[in-house]
């Protein structure tokens, strides 16, 4: 019996690996007392730095023509929106729609000190 993964199933593992990536940064904060000791958590504009991505299935793009530019046009919008309300500098990872993309996009957010992640699920 092949079994397939569902879309909510995709997104826990995804936003689990983006956490797990992200625990050494976490834990080290926890033992000096600091919120990510390697760059500065408050951007040069005086504002916090604010993590965002989107998730979807990259076996989607090629059965679902112009889903990925529609989801991406959600993102930036999302991302405008946060910029324009003063909700901080926006540190935008785009898509995330592989196992080394959401590695990656971890990687991304802990060099930027980043201090809190928004997940956009459209």
């Amino acid at each position: 019996m092949k079994q397939t993964i569902k879309p909510c199933q995709l997104t826990i593992l995804l936003l689990t690996f983006v956490l797990f990536s992200l625990s050494p940064a976490v834990a080290d904060a926890c033992e000096s007392g600091l919120f990510f000791p390697d760059s500065s958590p408050i951007s040069s504009t005086g504002t916090v730095k604010v993590g965002l991505f989107g998730i979807g299935l990259n076996t989607y793009w090629g059965q679902f023509p112009g889903l990925h530019d529609r989801l991406e046009g959600y993102l930036k919008t999302i991302e405008k929106k946060i910029s324009e309300a003063g909700g901080g500098e926006v540190i935008s990872a785009g898509l995330v729609d592989t196992v080394e993309k959401a590695r990656e996009t971890a990687g991304i957010f802990r060099a930027a000190g980043v201090r809190i992640i928004f997940l956009y699920v459209s």
